[in-house]
């Protein structure tokens, strides 16, 4: 069953998550559009005219773009890259961030040469070496700004290690997420994240991540994000962005899901794990080797914003992270694994430590 054959579908993901969304929005609007300029006797700088952002008249380049910082991330770069792109996105704006990883520099270039990166050496106002002081934010958002500068459609800011999933027995057929954001009402699409445990994993494993680590369940109250660049005025925080539009600023800024959004699934064999109620999520493979944890991912005190890191020095290979769940999107999981290792069948990768071993 193909997404486009299937516009039930659609009307369910707007019957069933975007309704809320509509009203809020549509009050906001009203807000921004009448009541504002009573008080501030001056109209707003940008208003929403109802709920419809209206489109560029004219077909931007790219669909779908995503944006990405990376440090020392090399070896997992090629299956995030190839993953997304069997997933509809056309161009990967990738900010590198003092990288001593010389076989990151190899993949990227091979990805440009392929026409599916635009990869940043180097970017004023991040010095590398003893002078590194790390700065996500300044990263993301001149990254961001050539993606919207090069024609982009619609828009993600994820890590390396997020993957967009689609969950729920009726939507682990879809092929591709262009036609989802082609019949999407609003310009904001979010995407909780569903954090996925070690699987009781030591060392790294042989093969795709997608497979090896398949246990998990939704834990943080965050999400990311799709969004328009026609609604954008910057995007500096990976987890949602900024907008000149007023009335939207709210439905952007509220990335955490209600409990009236999360659904507790349960296994035939007992097993149980909690999803949010919309069919796309975020696996976000945080914790997945005794090698990750050697090389200081994982396992610093410190974030690379020089922030306290929430998940530091812990060994969670050790204790089976989230054991007694299971992979909700299992379907959609096999199948993509299969095209992704379909798409490595066609490239050359440099050789290099840790390289992935299918």
């Amino acid at each position: 069953m193909s997404y486009v054959a299937s516009g039930g579908l659609v009307r369910l993901f707007h019957e069933r998550y975007v309704k809320r969304s509509f009203v809020i929005l549509f009050v906001l609007s009203i807000i921004a559009i009448v009541v504002l300029p009573l008080f501030s006797g001056k109209s707003p700088q940008k208003t929403c005219s109802g709920f419809a952002i209206v489109p560029s008249s004219s077909p931007l380049k790219h669909p779908l773009c995503f944006v990405t910082r990376v440090h020392n991330y090399g070896e997992w770069l090629p299956e995030w890259i190839e993953y997304h792109a069997e997933l509809g996105v056309s161009q990967f704006f990738i900010a590198e961030d003092c990288s001593d990883d010389k076989s990151e520099a190899q993949i990227l270039d091979l990805y440009r040469e392929l026409g599916l990166v635009t990869f940043f050496r180097s970017i004023p106002g991040n010095e590398c070496g003893s002078k590194r002081k790390p700065d996500e934010r300044m990263l993301i958002m001149y990254a961001t700004t050539q993606a919207i500068s090069a024609g982009c459609d619609w828009i993600g800011v994820l890590d390396a290690d997020e993957f967009v999933t689609f969950v729920h027995r009726d939507w682990q057929q879809v092929d591709s997420l262009l036609p989802v954001l082609a019949q999407y009402p609003l310009p904001v699409l979010k995407m909780a994240w569903w954090v996925v445990g070690s699987g009781g994993h030591e060392h790294k494993k042989k093969g795709l991540q997608i497979e090896n680590f398949n246990t998990g369940t939704y834990r943080f109250p965050n999400a990311k994000m799709l969004a328009r660049a026609s609604i954008l005025s910057s995007w500096a925080k990976s987890e949602y962005p900024m907008t000149s539009f007023e009335c939207l600023t709210q439905l952007v800024e509220d990335t955490v899901p209600s409990d009236s959004e999360l659904l507790k699934l349960t296994h035939v064999d007992g097993s149980s794990t909690i999803v949010t109620k919309s069919p796309i999520m975020l696996k976000h493979f945080m914790y997945r080797s005794y090698e990750e944890y050697a090389r200081g991912r994982g396992s610093l005190k410190l974030t690379s914003n020089d922030e306290p890191n929430p998940w530091a020095n812990k060994r969670h290979w050790e204790s089976g992270q989230f054991t007694g769940t299971f992979d909700p999107s299992a379907m959609f999981t096999t199948r993509m694994a299969q095209k992704v290792r379909a798409r490595f069948a066609q490239r050359h990768l440099p050789d290099a430590p840790h390289q992935l071993k299918l």
